[in-house]
């Protein structure tokens, strides 16, 4: 699907539209999609997810076969391997919009900010989320911009997680960057709610202008 970055955003919001009200169409599953994907892909939108099982992300949006280039990983952050994955959706398939999504009731979010820095395996993961807890901890925006009902403390980190995730990928990838600086792709927040099917987009890191003028990399 050859998409601008606006069309692309309205197919992700018609496709949520479909599920929460239970009028999904299911597009792209056939038998002759299967059949012609061989010869290529052409995604319109990456999505990095949390890995979370009640976030199935080609489900919410209404979407099959070709139409995403779907990540997971717990606590929906960017590490090396999915940065890269971004990088070649953005350069290699020319996918017009990345989106970052993060969700309510976020077990790793949770998990991080009930324990701290986590051992394992699981401590690179988990020191990516630590900056979100800690302004949680301390912010008394408790609510949003759209009218919903006040976040708990580990929505409210959830939340920021999204946007820590957001300016990680401005700052850390020279290909993203420049690729959304010229602006041939577009980086957005959303927030996906597991008990109701519904998506607050966020839109572009607020600080986007100011990321994007500078030229420190982490």
């Amino acid at each position: 699907m050859d998409v601008t970055i606006e069309k692309a955003l309205n197919e992700l919001r018609a496709g949520n539209n479909r599920f929460v009200s239970g009028e999904t169409t299911h597009p792209h599953t056939d038998k002759e999609t299967l059949r012609t994907s061989i010869g290529g892909q052409h995604p319109f939108a990456f999505i990095l997810s949390c890995s979370d099982s009640r976030v199935p992300v080609d489900l919410i949006f209404d979407r099959g076969v070709g139409d995403l280039f779907v990540v997971k990983v717990a606590g929906n952050v960017f590490g090396d391997d999915e940065i890269g994955s971004a990088e070649y959706a953005v350069e290699y398939l020319e996918t017009p919009l990345l989106v970052v999504m993060g969700h309510n009731d976020c077990g790793m979010v949770k998990a991080v900010y009930e324990h701290g820095v986590l051992q394992g395996f699981l401590n690179a993961i988990s020191k990516k989320i630590v900056p979100a807890v800690e302004a949680a901890r301390t912010s008394e925006a408790a609510g949003n911009e759209l009218g919903k009902p006040l976040f708990n403390a580990v929505d409210r980190a959830a939340r920021i997680n999204v946007w820590n995730a957001v300016e990680d990928a401005l700052r850390i990838s020279p290909v993203i960057r420049s690729r959304v600086k010229a602006g041939l792709c577009q980086l957005v927040g959303a927030f996906y709610w597991i008990n109701t099917g519904e998506i607050d987009w966020m839109g572009q890191h607020p600080k986007q202008g100011e990321i994007l003028g500078t030229q420190q990399f982490f």
